[in-house]
């Protein structure tokens, strides 16, 4: 991956976190309003940052639990799954096998 990627990757990941907290935040402070009743604008705030909150909670467990899986175990130790060899064979290497 280049520098250029691994920044850009940094800086989404940033951004999710910051998501995360602020959206926290928010809902921490707002928890005890107080509400006028139905067509409440703060509940209405309150549900949709708590919507956002999940959905980000989501992608951001499946990102980490993809890079958990494939700093555990390589691609390699998975060919086996799908009927690859895990070697290269001969063919793979190219070499010509003559009589």
């Amino acid at each position: 991956m280049s520098i250029g990627k691994r920044r850009i990757a940094l800086l989404l990941l940033v951004g999710m976190l910051l998501i995360l907290f602020a959206s926290s935040a928010l809902i921490i402070r707002e928890a005890h309003h107080d509400c006028p009743g139905e067509d409440c604008p703060v509940c209405a705030f309150l549900a949709q940052a708590i919507r956002v909150q999940r959905s980000f909670s989501v992608a951001l467990a499946l990102v980490l639990l993809l890079f958990a899986t494939l700093r555990v175990r390589p691609l390699r130790a998975h060919a086996a799954c799908f009927g690859m060899p895990s070697q290269p064979t001969l063919i793979d290497r190219k070499i010509r096998l003559n009589d």
